[in-house]
Parts: C-alpha cells; structure tokens; sequence
C-alpha cells in the first residue's frame, strides 16, 4: 500500500524538485558567466547559490517523505482511519449492500473517496479528500490502499473480505467483546471511543440504543453498549478489573456470553412469572 501513498504524497515535492534543478542550473550558468572576470569569486557565488537552493530543496522531500511514512497521525487522522477501515472492515462490509454495490461496480474494486462523503460519520469528521486520503495513508493495518491520484480507495487486495463466518471465528469474536453499562445517554462515540483506548485497542464499539417511534427523529442511547477489543487477552483484563469509572460513575461490566445468559434467565423467569399470574 506504501508504494500508492508513496506516489501520491510526493507528487509535489517531485515538482518542486523539478523547479529546484532548473534554479540550480540557472546559478551555476550566471556563475559561468563571471567566470570570465573573477574566477574565483565566481565559483564561490554559483556554488553558494547552489548549495543553498539545494538544501531547501531536501527540506521539503524530507519532510514529505516522513509525512506520509513516519509521522504519526492526528487524533482527526486516526479516526478518519478507524471509521474508513470500519467501513471496509469483515463485521461491517459483509452486511453493507450499499457499499458493495459501489465496489462491484467500481474497476477492480476501486471507489471515488467522495462516494463516501454521503456516510454521515466520515461526513462530520471530514469531506476533503485529499485530506482524507493522507490519513488512510498513514494507516499500517492493510485494510484499505489509495492510490496514486488520492481520490480512489478500495479494500487492499491481500487482505481480501470475508463474506462467511465460522461457528469458531464467532466464539473467538465473543470471547473478546464485553458487555458495559452505565454511561451518560448523551455520550458520543468518540468519548467512549477515547475512553476504551485506555484500556486497550478496540475493533468495534456497538451503542446499545432504543427502539425509534413516530415521535422520535433517531434512536437514543442507552448508556450500554458493547466493546470488542482487539485481543482476548486485553478483554480479559479489562473485566479483571476491580472497578471501572467513567468520570464519576462506576460501571458495570461483565462478558458477552455473561451477559446474554443473564438475559436468558431473566426471560425464563419472566415468562414463569407469567404463567403462574395465568393460573391465578
């Protein structure tokens, strides 16, 4: 993927070493010029004007060149990046018959960055595409590629979509996501997003919200949700945890396979309460 944002990225500063070369030539032929008159001074003048044209010719390269491969991105860039490889990713695209469709007709598997920009989250987080398309660049987990116009993107080719998921991947999945309760309704998802980071790297953050009626414009969250980190290893002790504050509320936490067989009890129970109201 490197070698597209590689492209892309210095195609300015190719540029303006182009624009430098011509300077440089340009100064050495004045310096040949006086030559006739004071050799010496000649040459120190033209390589002078040389050395200092060519020095800010390498501030420029350098800096680009570490833009794209070495400097870290923004807290903007990063969750430019999170929600695009959200977008591409195997628990969202598989479902997403919209974005398959862009795909599938797109040439090998290439779509316009602006497509996107009708997505409401990217839409409030940026809309400019080459913005965009050098934050997806500083990314190093082979979801997606751009290439070398910084106007398409597509899911990297090495790490193809997985349309199907077995009964283990399912389990593994679960295994790694936990059930939290008791945030603030009006929290955004990039306050819990920042708040998990803490804990470890996160591959999804599901809000649990309400069910929408007439009256209401969107769902509303519930103050619960679940979180699926990245590794077992991270979930396990983020649950370990005697107690788990956001700001100054404790919250509660328990596993996903906890939580769905608390829930499942609690039917049972509810439904035998409910036969024996029936039976008087």
């Amino acid at each position: 993927r490197l070698h597209t944002c590689g492209g892309f990225g210095m195609a300015e500063t190719e540029q303006q070493a182009e624009k430098v070369s011509e300077t440089v030539d340009k100064a050495e032929g004045q310096a040949e010029e006086k030559e006739t008159k004071s050799p010496v001074a000649a040459e120190t003048v033209g390589k002078a004007a040389a050395d200092e044209t060519e020095e800010k010719a390498a501030k420029p390269s350098e800096a680009s060149e570490s833009k794209l491969t070495e400097e870290p991105p923004s807290s903007l860039e990063s969750k430019i990046i999170r929600q695009i490889e959200f977008y591409f990713g195997d628990r969202n695209l598989p479902r997403d018959k919209h974005l398959q469709k862009l795909i599938a007709e797109g040439k090998d598997g290439w779509i316009p960055i602006t497509s996107l920009l009708n997505f409401n989250r990217l839409k409030t987080l940026s809309t400019d595409v080459k913005y965009i398309a050098r934050a997806m660049c500083k990314s190093t987990n082979r979801v997606v590629e751009v290439d070398v116009s910084g106007e398409m993107i597509r899911r990297e080719p090495s790490n193809p979509m997985s349309l199907t998921r077995t009964l283990e991947e399912a389990r593994e999945i679960k295994g790694r996501t936990a059930y939290v309760k008791g945030f603030p309704e009006d929290c955004g998802l990039d306050e819990l997003q920042e708040f998990f980071d803490q804990y470890g790297k996160t591959k999804l953050i599901q809000m649990k919200r309400t069910k929408a009626d007439d009256s209401e414009e969107e769902k509303k969250f519930k103050g619960s949700l679940f979180v699926e980190f990245e590794d077992k290893t991270v979930t396990d002790r983020f649950l370990a945890l005697e107690t788990v504050k956001y700001k100054d509320t404790e919250l509660i936490k328990e596993s996903k396979d906890s939580y769905f067989k608390r829930k499942g009890d609690e039917r049972k129970q509810l439904k035998k309460q409910g036969k024996q109201t029936e039976g008087g």
